[in-house]
C-alpha cells in the first residue's frame, strides 16, 4: 500500500463519516437539534446547526478535532511513506 492508497482511504473515511452525519440529521430533523457541544458543553449556535446539520460540536471543538486529525493523518502518511520508500530502496539495492 502506498501513500496514494492511504490518502484515498482517508478521504473515503471522511466522506462516509460526513454522509452518516447528514443521514442522521435528516432522520432526526423532526426532533430538535443538539444544542450543546458533546465535548465541552457550550451552546452550539443555531447558524452552525443550520449550516452543518447533525453537528455535535461547537466551532472551537470541531476546529481542534480537525487540527488533531490532520496532524495525525499527516504524521501517519509520512511515517508509512518513509516505510514504503525504505522498502523500495532495499529492494533495488
Amino acid at each position: 500500500m502506498d501513500i496514494a492508497d492511504l490518502a484515498d482511504r482517508h478521504i473515503e473515511d471522511q466522506l462516509l463519516s460526513a454522509l452518516h452525519r447528514v443521514q442522521v440529521a435528516n432522520q432526526s430533523q423532526s426532533h430538535s437539534s443538539t444544542c450543546e457541544c458533546e465535548d465541552c458543553g457550550a451552546e452550539i449556535p443555531k447558524a452552525r446547526q443550520q449550516a452543518v446539520p447533525g453537528c455535535t460540536q461547537c466551532v472551537s471543538c470541531a476546529e481542534y478535532f480537525e487540527r488533531r486529525q490532520a496532524n495525525y493523518t499527516r504524521t501517519s502518511l509520512l511515517n508509512n511513506g518513509q516505510k514504503v520508500l525504505d522498502d523500495y530502496l532495499l529492494s533495488i539495492s
